[in-house]
């Protein structure tokens, strides 16, 4: 990437609910479409070699609490997100 550029990723994550996403997964993967969750740990690595900007990787619903109505944790979005700038 040159200097200066961004990344912005979004990620599935079965943190929340394994046994359920595993079956989502392999549903996927029956039907010829590969498909894989993440942990945190796991998407965060996409940004190795960049530099994060804040808050960093985050579920998708508190990436920017202020734009929208906050959720519980059990309505959460399984969804990470980050944006990190090439340096």
């Amino acid at each position: 990437m040159a200097p200066g550029s961004h990344l912005a990723l979004s990620h599935a994550t079965g943190g929340f609910d394994p046994e359920t996403w595993e079956r989502v997964v392999e549903v996927h993967r029956k039907g010829g479409t590969p498909a894989q969750v993440r942990s945190r740990a796991e998407f965060t690595a996409f940004f190795t070699g960049l530099e994060l900007v804040d808050p960093g990787t985050e579920l998708a619903a508190r990436r920017h609490p202020e734009l929208g109505e906050q959720r519980s944790e059990s309505e959460q979005i399984p969804m990470y997100v980050g944006v990190a700038r090439a340096v």
